[in-house]
């Protein structure tokens, strides 16, 4: 019932057709939300680019999916993406 009425809800406020089974995840909170989607993703072995600082919530579902952290480093003061680290 939860999944149908946040699918009619999308409907109805943005216009969007959203499938209650196919397209609509409830979760807990967002840990249990970002547990689901690593381990979904992630096969073991594969890398995983891990951009640091990071939220220390990231690690222990990517570690128990069996994914390979690969960190890089995001410097002050603009915190971009350095290419050559990649």
């Amino acid at each position: 019932a939860l999944r149908q009425s946040l699918s009619q809800l999308y409907k109805r406020i943005y216009k969007m057709d959203v499938d209650p089974v196919s397209e609509v995840t409830v979760t807990n909170g967002a840990s249990e939300a970002l547990y689901c989607a690593i381990n979904a993703l992630i096969d073991p072995g594969d890398e995983i680019l891990v951009f640091e600082p990071y939220f220390d919530i990231y690690m222990p579902p990517i570690l128990m999916a069996g994914g390979v952290p690969k960190f890089v480093r995001l410097n002050a003061p603009n915190f971009r993406i350095d290419l050559d680290q990649l």
